[in-house]
């Protein structure tokens, strides 16, 4: 090597480390030396009051920036998709020529449907920190939107007209503010690169998730979560050809862009997507190595699961395109590379967006082609399926039906309602909905509802399955062609609001609620904290109502009107605004003296109290599991619970009054930090009447305690002929051993009151973790087992499903007063698991209710 080229590296080398300790920016920096840009328009840094950089832009200046771009310029319009749950604005930014602007604003304006056909502009849509700690994408988005605004080229004139580009500066408003606020407010003058500075330290549980936890990247098609259902009426509405999904990873990488691991993508995609995905790269590769940034493309990253931002879009006909920016985390902070700073981090997004629009517009005819290609194939493909559609029933369960139609209609899936009864592998429909195949999103439909045990490559980014039927507990089947009748098909269904309930007649004696209803327990809370008295049935029972003898289930959910403090007509009208706002119909019972099983009086009808739930939360617990249960709590049961920090439950306990909550729950996480004291303590307050309720990693530590009998374990797993391993298969070793989310069949013991509401003897549960419940010899301990085939669908290796089967989900027994209840997994994963949320309510509600077994 001469020495002319040893100095060449070395002064790429310099100049790169130079750039990566820039930390206050000028706009110099990231834009384009030779562009020439409308004077007239302020930049970023003119607006917000610093350089783009010196600190993490607030949302809310973010926001403003956006607006101003739109009050200036008519190249712009701002779309406000709607409000986060801490009411912070999502907005979006169209950019486009004046002409197409104009139009797109009129067309909103007269609720007209877009048109994104061949001849129509191609839509671009850039989004930017869907996790809010990987602030870059976001502080680049103000620079991206300035620089395709403003920009006065007859280039760039070209592209506007052939193209509209959304920009959606935050795809996660409130963790971007809980992030940009801590890393502001640690911010020293003499910036701090050692990892270990606060800075660097976020506190739990991080800006990555939303509000309540979750995180907005794996909820594109769950949309459990405001922010999703607000982006996904607009992104559904617009289709955008492209979507550029911009994140952060580890601080020690580089830069990455799909495509990913070509073994790794979902096989329902077709090949072409990679291929455009790559085209588009080489813009990303050029744009890239003009400033001397270094990158990597097809390793590590999949595109697999359709819940995330860059998959989502492969489904429907659409390419998306992850990016992944090495983390400064912070303002500045060393690396493997060198010190890494904010602003290196912010301009190798904003690069990769201009790249991202670039490469869009010289492909744009073969991505519009894809399109319509995509969608003939997949209308081929369903008029050649064996079956012709979707039949699915909730068992008269309103709630949960409702829940899965508002799913479908957000992806805008056509459903209508079952007309005629429909007999299929030995179950009788006699009502529900149908989804028929031959519609724009057949794709989408057979992806939300496949079950996949096979796959390529078992290496998961993520899940590895999400069938929507299992995870809503529905009886479903697909319809063949030779049971296929149009005359099936009913109204197309609209909107998913169920309709309002009733109450059957006013009763002087009693009134009873089917507990299988979803909302029968958000009915329960509304109704105890008005201090009406309730209480449940152990056996079934037939009564005496208003309409005839009706039959009763286990679980029923009693209002007897006679041990009331309040008279029956205060309690009438309340039961009625229940029933209409939540679905529910209500039964009138004329005699408590049965027709068959119990009496109204029966000491097998207990008393039902509203639960005083403390829950641990904070540094040590899942903020994923605890953030679900919260919400789950907050969002379909109306219920308050306290979230008490671990750290300070385990060093301050003996000043925390357990006799004020009837139930603690404990989420995955690490309970090492709780002494023998505290251990004696959960163990005189279950016995005075408390319920204490533990999943997965917590029933360990439970069992290890002592406070719950029987054992839990870890699953082992690993290759065939260990001795014979190399180094290049411990890729394939590790995800031996990891289970990264897969659903289970389980066999359910329907008489436990643990399980009242479920209805089916077999429940599908999800897991994405090691830990195993162990069987107990006492029987009734065992309330839901895995079954001896336990896989549905999803990647499992042979060893940990060995490990699984007939293992234990449900295990609960009860201790002096009170009880012990471990859950194996997370029953309301993702806030979609409708079905196995049951198990959270019935331990909430019906924890007690159960006999102590003598055995």
């Amino acid at each position: 090597m001469s020495l002319v080229t040893h100095i060449r590296i070395w002064s790429v080398i310099i100049s790169l480390q130079l750039m990566s300790l820039t930390t206050a920016a000028p706009n110099t920096y990231y834009l384009p030396s030779d562009a020439n840009y409308l004077a007239s328009l302020q930049t970023p840094d003119q607006r917000i009051g610093h350089q783009i950089g010196e600190f993490h832009a607030r949302h809310d200046q973010v926001v403003a920036y956006m607006h101003y771009l739109a009050e200036q310029s008519e190249r712009t319009h701002l779309i406000d998709m709607g409000k986060t749950w801490e009411k912070r604005s999502q907005v979006l930014l169209a950019i486009s020529s004046p002409e197409n602007i104009a139009k797109l604003k009129q067309q909103i304006a007269n609720n007209d449907e877009f048109n994104n056909d061949a001849k129509a502009p191609l839509v671009v849509w850039l989004g930017f920190s869907i996790h809010g700690n990987e602030a870059s994408g976001t502080n680049a988005s103000l620079l991206t939107a300035y620089h395709l605004t403003a920009l006065q080229e007859q280039a760039h004139e070209q592209v506007l007209q052939d193209t509209i580009i959304f920009i959606e500066p935050s795809l996660n408003p409130d963790g971007y503010g809980r992030f940009s606020t801590f890393v502001n407010s640690q911010r020293s003058l003499n910036l701090a690169a050692d990892p270990m500075d606060r800075e660097h330290q976020e506190p739990w549980p991080n800006g990555r998730t939303n509000h309540y936890r979750f995180d907005l990247n794996r909820d594109w098609l769950l949309a459990q979560q405001k922010e999703s259902q607000n982006r996904l009426k607009w992104y559904q509405h617009f289709q955008p050809n492209v979507f550029g999904d911009f994140h952060e990873m580890g601080t020690n990488s580089t830069y990455f862009f799909q495509p990913g691991v070509p073994e790794r993508q979902n096989p329902l995609t077709p090949e072409e997507n990679f291929n455009i995905t790559d085209d588009i790269a080489q813009f990303h590769a050029k744009a890239l190595d003009k400033i001397g940034s270094l990158y990597y493309s097809k390793e590590d990253f999949d595109d697999f699961y359709y819940g995330k931002g860059s998959t989502y879009p492969d489904i429907q006909g659409n390419v998306g395109i992850l990016f992944e920016q090495a983390s400064s985390r912070g303002h500045l902070q060393e690396s493997v590379n060198g010190p890494l700073s904010f602003p290196f981090a912010i301009r190798n997004q904003f690069t990769t967006s201009l790249s991202t629009v670039a490469g869009a517009h010289a492909n744009k005819d073969k991505i519009k082609d894809y399109r319509q290609k995509f969608f003939a194939e997949a209308s081929n493909e369903a008029s050649n399926d064996r079956n012709r559609g979707i039949v699915i029933s909730a068992g008269g369960d309103t709630g949960r039906m409702a829940a899965l139609i508002e799913n479908l209609l957000f992806h805008k899936i056509k459903v209508y309602r079952l007309k005629d009864e429909l007999a299929l592998n030995g179950k009788t429909y006699k009502s529900g909905i149908l989804i028929p195949f031959q519609q724009r999103q057949y794709r989408l439909i057979k992806a939300m509802f496949e079950t996949r045990t096979l796959f390529e490559d078992n290496t998961f980014y993520d899940v590895s399955t999400w069938n929507f039927g299992h995870a809503f507990n529905m009886d479903y089947d697909y319809v063949e062609r030779r049971k296929w009748k149009d005359r099936l098909l009913g109204d197309e269904i609209k909107n998913s609001t169920y309709a309002p309930g009733k109450v059957a007649a006013k009763s002087k004696l009693a009134y009873i609620i089917d507990w299988a209803q979803f909302t029968t327990p958000k009915a329960a809370v509304k109704l105890l904290e008005s201090g009406i008295q309730l209480r449940t049935a152990k056996s079934p029972f037939s009564l005496k109502t208003s309409e005839g003898v009706k039959s009763f289930a286990p679980g029923s959910l009693i209002i007897p009107l006679g041990i009331q403090s309040r008279a029956a007509d205060e309690i009438y009208p309340e039961l009625q605004a229940v029933a209409v706002d939540l679905g529910l119909n209500i039964d009138a019972i004329n005699s408590g003296y049965a027709v068959s099983g119990i009496d109204l009086g029966s000491p097998d009808i207990k008393p039902i109290t509203l639960p005083r739930v403390l829950m641990l939360a904070g540094t040590g617990v899942s903020a994923y599991d605890s953030g679900e249960l919260w919400h789950f709590a907050d969002n379909h049961l109306d219920l308050s619970i306290t979230q008490a920090n671990l750290t300070q439950f385990a060093n301050h306990s003996s000043f925390v009054d357990l006799s004020r909550y009837s139930h603690i729950v404990m989420p995955h996480g690490r309970y090492n930090v709780l002494n023998e004291k505290i251990v004696a303590r959960l163990s005189n307050w279950v016995e005075q009447g408390g319920v204490l309720i533990g999943m997965k990693s917590a029933n360990k530590w439970l069992s290890d305690q002592k406070l719950l009998s029987l054992e839990v374990s870890l699953t082992t797993s690993s290759m065939d002929n260990p001795d014979s391993l190399q180094y290049s298969d411990m890729s394939e070793d590790n995800a031996q051993k990891v289970i990264g989310g897969s659903i289970f069949d389980t066999k359910v013991d329907l008489s436990h009151p643990l399980t009242f509401g479920i209805g089916k003897s077999n429940l599908s549960v999800f897991k994405n973790h090691r830990y195993i419940i162990k069987p107990s010899d006492n029987p009734y301990l065992n309330i839901i087992r895995y079954t001896e085939e336990p896989l549905v669908s999803g990647y499992v290796s042979s060893g940990n499903l060995d490990n699984i089967a007939n293992s234990v989900q449900l295990a609960a027994e009860r201790k002096g007063r009170g009880s012990v209840i471990a859950i194996s997994d997370n029953p309301v994963f993702r806030a979609y698991w409708y079905g196995s949320s049951r198990l959270f309510v019935n331990a909430l509600f019906l924890g007690t209710v159960f006999e102590r077994s003598n055995r």
